[in-house]
């Protein structure tokens, strides 16, 4: 199928560009065990799917960080593509109803 789709994205598009859907349709799909639905939103590169925190370990460390006490500001300073601070904002919609704020710093 891939193949397939490659082949008919070259007809209307340049080959860099057909093949750079095609990669982010195939992480997508490999990314449905580790993000469920979200990943149809997401962009991904293979590395940082790789290395991305699964949900249930992303949903671990929330329940660590949400018994830190409410209210309290969590920073996150990983490099990572969100794995973590998506578990903690559904953990936090789930308990109070809003939204979860956080800050990302990249370097």
């Amino acid at each position: 199928p891939e193949l397939q789709q490659l082949n008919e994205l070259r007809k209307s598009l340049s080959p860099e560009r057909a093949r750079l859907i095609v990669e982010q349709i195939t992480l997508r799909r490999r990314a449905l065990t580790k993000f469920g639905p979200l990943a149809a939103r997401m962009f991904f590169t293979p590395v940082q799917l790789e290395q991305a925190t699964d949900r249930e370990i992303a949903s671990y460390k929330a329940e660590r960080f949400g018994s830190a006490g409410e209210g309290r500001l969590i920073h996150d300073y990983c490099c990572g593509i969100g794995g973590d601070l998506i578990a903690g904002r559904c953990k936090r919609r789930r308990q109070r109803g809003d939204g979860f704020r956080s800050r990302s710093r990249r370097r």
